[in-house]
């Protein structure tokens, strides 16, 4: 019975939830590491049909499914998008999923990251 119970929470699939086709905005900000620290070096904002917006938006769609729970506060990472309810940190193998459920319960998701998924975030035309 111990068995059994362990491999349920162990073997615990988590989804998400978040509407992409009421979108109106993502934010993006890019960011670099220093000597003194972490810095931000480049913020945009990208609006329907602007470069990027269309492949964040179809990535958060076909990723709802193969996440786990994540317990801890979200450091910075390598880049952050956040949207309407959302916040999707980008880290070198991983991601960070920060959003709000429908029935209005925070809640905080983690996935592993491919090699180059999400890469053309880095090359956006940011300032």
């Amino acid at each position: 019975m111990v068995i059994v119970s362990l491999g349920f929470l162990v073997g615990c699939e988590r989804s998400h939830d978040i509407d992409t086709a009421t979108a109106y905005r993502f934010n993006l900000m890019i960011f670099q590491q220093s000597k003194n620290g972490i810095t931000q070096t480049r913020k945009c904002e990208l609006l329907p049909d602007s470069e990027g917006f269309d492949e964040i938006a179809e990535w958060l769609s076909t990723n709802r499914n193969g996440w786990s729970d994540y317990f801890a506060t979200p450091a910075v990472g390598e880049a952050l998008v956040s949207g309407n309810g959302f916040s999707l940190y980008i880290y070198d193998a991983s991601f960070v999923l920060a959003f709000t459920e429908g029935n209005g319960k925070p809640n905080q998701l983690t996935k592993d990251r491919s090699s180059n998924e999400l890469d053309f975030v880095f090359d956006l035309p940011c300032e």
